[in-house]
């Protein structure tokens, strides 16, 4: 199983290391930060899953409950800083975006919608399947789904302008290594095969 998981996060990493001269940009330097605020932010999701499993064990809460209950934590903090944010600078933020694009009002807002009920999905998958599967597992789970939006992208996105979303050897190589490692944290153990038939 560790060998598994370290497969996994050796994956995740080597899209990372891919040199891509052609998409330099005077931005280039802020890499070194968003790597260092990604880390911090990844400990942060890795306390989330460790804290999830420990309710669904010690205090018997289900996933519907919990994820129940983090959207509305989550809505709250939300709506205070769209009162006390957002709001005051409207026109600012939103108003003035919209018309340099000359974008649609009525199609964002239906995109607007689409996304939350995409997220309330995906939400509530998430704290079922960590509730069935345990924080580690669900963890592995998401690599493997981030290895695979690699495809994902490239298909929407790939383009001579935007060639950080195109598929690469080195993210080729990740999606191998993350299934890879997948599959050898879910191999049964001979043990485990045993004492079944037993």
């Amino acid at each position: 199983k560790a060998v598994g998981i370290a497969l996994v996060v050796g994956g995740l990493i080597l899209p990372s290391i891919d040199d891509n001269g052609d998409a330099e940009t005077p931005n280039a330097k802020l890499v070194w930060w968003g790597i260092i605020i990604t880390t911090a932010a990844t400990l942060f999701y890795a306390c989330e899953y460790v804290w999830s499993e420990r309710a669904f064990g010690m205090h018997k809460i289900d996933g519907t409950q919990l994820c129940f209950w983090s959207g509305v934590w989550g809505l709250i903090i939300t709506m205070l800083w769209i009162v006390v944010y957002t709001i005051p600078n409207w026109d600012t933020l939103v108003t003035q975006e919209i018309e340099k694009v000359n974008g649609r009002v009525w199609l964002i807002s239906v995109i607007y919608f689409l996304h939350i009920l995409n997220n309330a999905m995906h939400n509530w998958a998430w704290f079922t399947v960590c509730e069935l599967e345990g924080g580690t597992s669900t963890g592995l789970l998401m690599g493997v789904k981030a290895a695979f939006l690699f495809f994902g992208s490239s298909v929407s996105f790939c383009s001579p302008e935007h060639p950080e979303q195109c598929i690469t050897v080195y993210k080729l190589a990740a999606t191998t290594c993350v299934c890879a490692g997948a599959a050898l944290y879910y191999w049964p153990e001979p043990n485990s095969a045993v004492a079944a038939k037993s």
